[in-house]
């Protein structure tokens, strides 16, 4: 008998196929935490297919040997799908070890996207076996059983499920936007201190979506350290201020929150982690929709930080950075109706990735971001040009 697509899973495919498509060639992992056979084979059959018409490949975890195939397989130039959804809790501990272990390299453009699924135990064991695959570009999809109406057979037979207390009013904010900040510290940064001010952090990450007053108390001892005001720590505890923020649904604390992040971003050396500190911040405050003026502090930070690493040494990887900075500031510019700054931005970052793609023609990366912004700036010509008259 067919099976009627559950909206669950038709929100979880959307969100699963989107990242596929947007950051071919990127590092990434995806979790899914999966009750059932069924869910995991039409999700799998789906990447698959996905896989294959964006000329990806696709490869399958072997279950008779799943840790060594971890290492003999990943990273993956395409799509690696690891299935722990039955394994014993040691095997999904060892592959999550594995993974946390490489998780520099499965950041690296060119690591491919990593998806882990599994049971009920996935995100308790993710955050307490492999808590700095934070660190690479990553979110968690749930997926949960449908028990209504029929008994489930013995294959699709649920896991263990979250209590019903934690799955109320938080289930769409946590499947639709949570998602704790992907930053991979530098080497040069990780001093006693910050590490373990990241070790407290990540406590205030695992407390959320679920437990605000947990997060709050993690929070606290984190401000309580010395130099927890300014610089690295002060930016990396006011990016925490605003995730618990948004859960408790404060748009001044929000705001306030990321704008400071962003004020103590700026005051870092201007480097790879800088950039991609205030991307993160970016990125945050737009996902849980701060005021244009926080975002675009944020990306005007995430511009200048490009714009410098470009001066100290024009490779192409510093070339797209700051056309995408460029994007990004036209984007935040855009919404604000400001049009001819807009503009400006967009047309910088069409003289930069136009010349990239002039380059190497056969670069997909490119002609997304090519075709991005003509779409960009055709959507807002005509506006302009109608201002001018």
């Amino acid at each position: 008998m067919a099976t009627t697509p559950r909206p669950v899973l038709e929100a979880a495919w959307r969100r699963l196929s989107w990242h596929l498509e947007t950051t071919t060639g990127l590092g990434s992992v995806v979790f899914i935490v999966c009750f059932t056979a069924r869910d995991e084979a039409l999700l799998r059959d789906r990447t698959a297919f996905l896989a294959d018409r964006l000329g990806e490949k696709l490869a399958d975890s072997d279950p008779a040997a799943l840790p060594q195939w971890v290492l003999d397989h990943i990273p993956f130039d395409g799509v690696a799908w690891l299935s722990l959804r039955t394994a014993t809790d040691d095997t999904v501990v060892r592959c999550l070890h594995i993974l946390n272990h490489i998780r520099t390299t499965l950041a690296r453009p060119g690591a491919g996207c990593v998806v882990i699924v599994g049971d009920g135990r996935l995100s308790g064991l993710a955050l307490r076996e492999a808590a700095d695959l934070w660190s690479v570009r990553s979110f968690t999809l749930y997926v949960e059983a449908d028990t209504a109406g029929t008994e489930a057979s013995s294959l699709d037979k649920p896991g263990p499920q979250p209590s019903a207390d934690t799955q109320s009013a938080v289930d769409g904010w946590r499947r639709h936007a949570w998602s704790p900040p992907s930053l991979t510290l530098p080497r040069s940064l990780r001093s006693p201190a910050i590490i373990d001010l990241i070790a407290t952090l990540n406590r205030v990450y695992r407390a959320l979506p679920d437990d605000p007053d947990e997060a709050d108390r993690w929070l606290g001892e984190a401000e309580s350290a010395d130099g927890a005001d300014r610089g690295l720590p002060g930016a990396l505890i006011a990016l925490a201020s605003g995730y618990v923020a948004a859960v408790r649904g404060t748009p001044d604390g929000l705001a306030e929150a990321f704008s400071r992040a962003a004020n103590q971003a700026a005051t870092l050396r201007p480097d790879p982690f800088r950039l991609e500190l205030a991307v993160t911040i970016f990125d945050a405050a737009t996902r849980f929709g701060c005021l244009t003026s926080v975002t675009r502090d944020a990306a005007a930070l995430a511009l200048s930080t490009a714009q410098s690493l470009y001066d100290q040494a024009p490779t192409e990887e510093a070339s797209r950075d700051l056309s995408v900075s460029h994007n990004r500031l036209g984007d935040t510019t855009r919404a604000a109706r400001d049009l001819t700054t807009a503009t400006t931005h967009y047309q910088a970052g069409l003289d930069i990735t136009e010349r990239l793609t002039q380059a190497d023609p056969t670069n997909v990366q490119w002609q997304r971001d090519l075709a991005y912004v003509r779409d960009r700036l055709a959507s807002i010509t005509p506006a302009t040009d109608q201002r001018a008259d």
